[in-house]
């Protein structure tokens, strides 16, 4: 998948995302339609519960950008995941 120059972009993007008690932060990505694009982040705790997330649009666009960046440099459907205790960073494709 990624180069290992981008497996730090990756590091550092998913790191920027992750809301006060993450314990892992979760990107989906989805090509659904010939001209769509599909995003889903997710924070979870350390104990694995979804963390809801209500930071406003411009907070939001502010670390999906660089996401949305990367995702671009992959193929689709793929998820994304960083575990924030020791910086693990998993690639699973979903197709």
């Amino acid at each position: 998948m990624a180069s290992e120059r981008d497996m730090e972009k990756w590091r550092a993007a998913l790191t920027r995302a992750a809301l006060p008690g993450s314990g892992s932060v979760k990107l989906a990505y989805t090509r659904p339609g010939p001209n769509e694009v599909s995003y889903q982040l997710t924070c979870l705790s350390a104990e694995g519960q979804v963390i809801g997330d209500d930071r406003d649009y411009d907070l939001l666009k502010a670390v999906m950008t660089p996401l949305e960046i990367l995702c671009n440099c992959e193929d689709a459907p793929f998820t994304a995941q960083i575990n924030l205790q020791n910086n693990a960073l998993e690639f699973t494709s979903d197709k």
